[in-house]
């Protein structure tokens, strides 16, 4: 391990580049909420958690919180809000927030660049009040944005009783207006539903079905509306609530997800309109693999990595990653961390030049810091680096990583002081 209070170089691009200092860019949040982030072809990143929106300008740094502007005057919790955002700088979110006992509507709004944030609100017909456990589960709702600025949302509802069902929302950029559509239902659980755009006017859904017996589901969206959910048996004996589906700049998905014991992908081709079969990447030792993420550039090329149990949590865990290519497939399981002691919560961002930064939480003898190891496509994984600065509390933290346009990282997290238990969001970028 390589550990100082000074900056660290490392390559991960052109030229030779660092992480720097890092900064607390919110005093008030909450522990163990979900962080998103999204990047614009600028090279400007913009960051949410519940009542918190912020972005950081290239070349200026982090701008004001911005929640307020989103939820405008209504006196709205924001939580767990999602967002995106396109190579333009165009912006869109959503959120939910509990109205009363366990009901809860979900909210959206969108900025298109060089202006502000619109009035929120889907729809009337769209605010169907739903059990806010569906809402509360980052898993449980998804949102995608073209390069026009359009946006689709997927949700799973289920007012507390009766089948679940897979909702979509489409916005129309030039009148402001989401529309609202029931995709597919289902007489068993639904679960980690996904969306992205496979082209300006064509988007893709898809979801698990069951648990214990998983089927994979999904529905295309063309013409404006959306098709006929086609649903396919894994033929696997279970799966978790984690997935990942990403795309190229071809219109190529991968669909990346777990069972506790096993990596599975699926590949959907946009010239033919088909998914491939379902293709076992690794298997490990009953219940040991945990905490999965992927990422891929427009150019097809992504990274895998996973917190990985060697003894059933008897002894420490291990990050482990694996290079991915559409064009090529996977390559060799490699080891990142490397250490004796345990880690935790695993992030991975690869960036346009192809290569990628692992970031997670990592326990000591004494105290527990965030590390970051960068892939060099040509030369491979450099040693883990120490991120943070002070003691991290709890390895319950939340943590994301976002590569920009300029092959840069930032590196976000949540934390709560050990000594006053004061919680903020810290960054640290590398640039």
């Amino acid at each position: 391990f390589i550990s100082c209070d000074a900056v660290i170089p490392q390559s991960g691009g052109f030229g030779i580049k660092a992480w720097g200092v890092p900064e607390e860019i919110s005093k008030e949040n909450y522990l163990y909420q979900y962080l998103y982030t999204g990047a614009d072809d600028s090279g400007n990143i913009i960051v949410s958690s519940k009542n918190f929106v912020k972005r950081y300008i290239s070349g200026v740094g982090w701008y004001v919180d911005e929640y307020e502007d989103i939820i405008g005057h209504a006196p709205l919790i924001f939580n767990a809000p999602c967002i995106r955002q396109n190579a333009g700088g165009d912006v869109v979110i959503t959120w939910y927030y509990t109205e009363s006992g366990p009901s809860a509507n979900l909210y959206a709004n969108f900025f298109t660049h060089g202006t502000t944030w619109h009035d929120y609100g889907f729809a009337p017909h769209a605010f169907t009040s739903d059990h806010v456990d569906r809402f509360s589960n980052r898993q449980a709702r998804d949102l995608c944005i073209n390069e026009n600025g359009e946006a689709i949302a997927v949700w799973i509802g289920n007012a507390g009783s009766g089948p679940d069902y897979v909702n979509g929302g489409f916005l129309d950029i030039t009148t402001g207006v989401w529309s609202n559509e029931t995709i597919a239902g289902s007489s068993g659980s639904i679960y980690c539903v996904k969306a992205v755009f496979v082209s300006s006017d064509e988007a893709i859904a898809v979801w698990l079905v069951n648990h214990s017996d998983p089927s994979f589901a999904y529905s295309i969206y063309s013409g404006g509306s959306w098709g006929d959910a086609v649903i396919e048996n894994l033929g696997i004996p279970g799966s978790s609530d984690i997935t990942f589906l990403k795309v190229d700049k071809n219109g190529n998905c991968i669909f990346v997800f777990n069972s506790s014991d096993a990596i599975f992908t699926r590949q959907f081709s946009k010239a033919t309109h088909t998914w491939g079969p379902v293709e076992e990447i690794h298997t490990a030792p009953t219940n040991s693999i945990e905490k999965i993420s992927f990422d891929i550039n427009k150019d097809g090329r992504g990274m895998l990595c996973w917190r990985q149990l060697k003894n059933q949590l008897v002894d420490p865990n291990d990050i482990y990653a694996r290079a991915f290519s559409i064009s090529s497939g996977w390559g060799k399981i490699e080891d990142v961390d490397k250490t004796v002691f345990p880690c935790w919560f695993p992030a991975i961002a690869i960036s346009p030049n192809g290569n990628a930064m692992a970031f997670w939480m990592q326990e000591g003898s004494t105290e527990n810091h965030y590390y970051a190891a960068c892939y060099n496509s040509s030369t491979g994984w450099e040693s883990p680096v120490k991120i943070s600065r002070q003691n991290e509390y709890t390895p319950g933290c939340r943590s994301v990583i976002q590569a920009d346009s300029q092959n840069r990282y930032t590196a976000v997290w949540i934390r709560e002081d050990n000594t006053t238990a004061e919680r903020g969001i810290w960054a640290c970028r590398y640039e």
